[in-house]
């Protein structure tokens, strides 16, 4: 709460005035209306009211994006989206392939945030996600490796959370193909899984994401071959996480 009374008040009414300022300040310049009830930089309600206003943005997906977070367009239900994701399920099923050989193009944002929705998403007002995981444990996490570093999708708010800001490649490239190849996808579980059930979950997820792909004319290859302790530093995963797979992803080259 924001403290108004005792010896802290001047300080902070201080504070919040100076906000207040420069956001109504901030709404003059760019011609906004100020909020209904208020001119720009004054008001009838009261100052914790108001700074609670100003200060909401801070708190949701804007401040999040300041802070490293990258905020990935709604999946595409319809497969409209850049053309991806448009073939029916059988016929993904019959092109489905595994591809070591991968161009360099980057993968737009809204087909890396369907492929992120098919192998991880949330498809339910109840958070429940797009694979079955045993008694909804949802213990599992996803990483994304390219050239701009790597990156944990966050399922629940469909975002993009910056780990490491290297290009992690090389760490995943036992194969020569991984180090150019635009997309990994780094699949960890808590290190107290029970293995089966570990294992189980990421193939759930890959498969998801492998189907994705053959619908959307991506390219993917599950991998276990990778400096696993060097990867596991540097992504700055706990010491309670553990890696359980990766898949390569991108545009075939052939």
């Amino acid at each position: 709460m924001l403290d108004t009374t005792g010896a802290g008040a001047r300080i902070t009414r201080r504070a919040v005035l100076a906000v207040l300022a420069l956001l109504g300040g901030t709404l003059a310049t760019a011609g906004l209306p100020a909020p209904a009830g208020r001119t720009n930089g004054s008001g009838t309600e009261g100052m914790a009211g108001l700074a609670r206003r100003a200060l909401r943005p801070l708190l949701t997906g804007e401040a999040r994006a300041a802070q490293g977070a990258v905020a990935l367009p709604p999946p595409d239900l319809s497969g409209a989206a850049g053309g991806a994701g448009s073939k029916p399920l059988m016929q993904a099923l019959a092109g489905r392939a595994s591809t070591r050989a991968f161009r360099e193009d980057a993968i737009p944002d809204q087909v890396l945030g369907d492929l992120l929705w098919a192998a991880w998403g949330v498809n339910r007002p109840d958070g429940k996600r797009t694979v079955p995981t045993a008694r909804n444990r949802q213990g599992m996490d996803v990483y994304v490796v390219r050239a701009d570093g790597a990156w944990r999708y966050d399922g629940a708010a469909h975002a993009l959370e910056r780990a490491a800001a290297e290009d992690l490649r090389p760490l995943l490239a036992r194969q020569s193909y991984v180090a150019t190849a635009p997309v990994t996808l780094v699949y960890t579980a808590a290190a107290s899984e029970d293995p089966v059930y570990a294992a189980m979950h990421a193939g759930s997820m890959y498969q998801g994401a492998g189907l994705f792909c053959a619908s959307a004319g991506l390219g993917n290859v599950v991998r276990a071959s990778y400096d696993e302790a060097a990867l596991h530093a540097a992504l700055r995963l706990p010491a309670d996480r553990r890696i359980v797979i990766s898949q390569t992803v991108g545009w075939p080259r052939n």
